[in-house]
């Protein structure tokens, strides 16, 4: 177990990642697309329309994360 062990070791090297100098994105954030769609959120984005789509009285929806997730946004997005 021991010489698999030794065999598969890495050193701090082998696990540091040094990005390219000219960085990762060309130009400033100002140039990046702002998305119209709502990203990552499909099972809440589900939730709320089945929310929305229910004809009885009496019904909330509750909307709950971190502050600064985009909420408000999904939610009026949905609407």
């Amino acid at each position: 177990m021991s010489d698999l062990r030794d065999k598969l070791r890495l050193s701090p090297e082998d696990l540091t990642w040094i990005g390219p100098p000219e960085g990762l994105i060309s130009g400033t954030t100002a140039s990046i697309e702002v998305a119209e769609e709502i990203v990552g959120q499909d099972r809440a984005v589900k939730a709320i329309k089945r929310g929305l789509a229910m004809k009885s009285h009496g019904y909330n929806i509750f909307v709950s994360g971190t502050n600064g997730t985009g909420r408000t946004a999904t939610v009026k997005k949905t609407t």
